[in-house]
């Protein structure tokens, strides 16, 4: 359902259930991350990255917050996992000195395939996704979506 922008009640609404979500009061102070986005704003709540065979290294996925988040992560394999004449693509999720606090070894699986992780990002965090790159005619790649809810303010 889609509301006007005319519908000054449902405005009202919506900025109250925002204000009452991030604990927001009027003349406080608001952490701005490196983007110049509020912290604890929507900007921090979901986030969705490819990656594929030649992933390595850490790789951010969702900017820290000033407060912990409780995280629902979906991964979708899009390119069929598969050592070939070398090594399949590994990839790990996790946080910020945790690089597999919600899955390690992820590296397995055909394509459209999807797995599901939860869990609590830590205030401060990053939640990253860490890869090791596919050797010889080895493949695998993910889609990787993380929608995270605020568990405090």
């Amino acid at each position: 359902m889609s509301q006007s922008v005319k519908d000054v009640p449902w405005l009202k609404r919506l900025f109250n259930s925002v204000k009452s979500v991030f604990s927001l009061t009027a003349g406080m102070s608001i952490a701005l991350d490196a983007r110049g986005w509020p912290m604890n704003s929507i900007a921090s709540i979901g986030k969705k990255a490819i990656y594929d065979k030649t992933t390595s290294g850490a790789q951010a996925l969702l900017g820290a917050a000033l407060i912990d988040r409780h995280v629902q992560i979906m991964v979708t394999v899009n390119e069929t996992f598969a050592a070939g004449n070398g090594a399949a693509t590994s990839f790990g999720i996790g946080e910020t000195g945790t690089a597999t606090k919600f899955k390690s070894g992820l590296n397995s699986g055909t394509a459209a395939a999807q797995t599901f992780y939860q869990g609590t990002l830590s205030a401060g965090k990053e939640m990253l996704v860490t890869g090791t790159a596919a050797t010889g005619t080895g493949a695998g790649g993910i889609d990787v979506s993380v929608v995270a809810v605020p568990l405090s303010s």
